[in-house]
Parts: structure tokens; C-alpha cells; sequence
């Protein structure tokens, strides 16, 4: 669905696939707002997308993911056992959602 909606304006991205994972992270952090779910029940989808509260917690959701991810970035890099750390803790997620992608499909 998020990859749908972000082709639709592939022209405005010059990599689509960074684009869906990082709408998809967005996403994921804006859904535990309960404010914002309770607008989409009583809002039309075009007034929801208008709104001053979307747009202040979506630029909010994005200064906070920034700084997760410098942070995670940074701590990758250094020296000693972070990466290894890292990227065993990636491959455990990653096996763990493959496997439950496979039993959806």
C-alpha cells in the first residue's frame, strides 16, 4: 500500500524503495498516536490529510526517527563489537519477519 501511494509520485524520488521503507517506518511510529487514529474515524481522508495535527506529528515522527538512526549509525561504526552485535540482532528480526511473511503468503 505504501509503495502504491509513493509510485503514484515516483517522480519525486529518486529511490523508491528508500522512500517505502522510510514511509513504512513513519507510518509504524504515527499509528501509536491515538489522537491521530481518532481523526481518521471522524475525518474525511482529504480533510485528514489537511490537517495541522497530521503535519506536526509527521515532522515530529521524522526528527525523532533522525536522531534514532544517527544514533544506531554512529554506534555501528564504532570500533569493538557493535557491528557484529548489530548485525546479529538485524538477522534475528529479519528471519523472524521472513518466516511470518512466508506463513501470510
Amino acid at each position: 500500500m505504501i509503495k502504491r501511494a509513493l509510485e503514484t509520485r515516483v517522480g519525486e524520488f529518486k529511490d523508491v524503495d528508500s522512500a517505502v521503507a522510510f514511509a513504512a517506518l513513519e507510518v509504524q511510529r504515527l499509528l501509536t498516536d491515538p489522537n491521530l487514529i481518532k481523526q481518521t474515524k471522524v475525518n474525511p481522508k482529504k480533510q485528514f490529510v489537511e490537517s495541522q495535527d497530521f503535519q506536526a506529528a509527521v515532522t515530529e515522527a521524522v526528527a525523532a526517527n533522525q536522531d534514532a538512526h544517527n544514533t544506531m549509525a554512529d554506534y555501528f561504526f564504532t570500533d569493538g563489537p557493535a557491528i557484529n552485535s548489530i548485525i546479529i540482532a538485524l538477522a534475528d528480526a529479519f528471519y523472524e519477519a521472513a518466516v511470518d511473511q512466508q506463513v501470510d503468503s
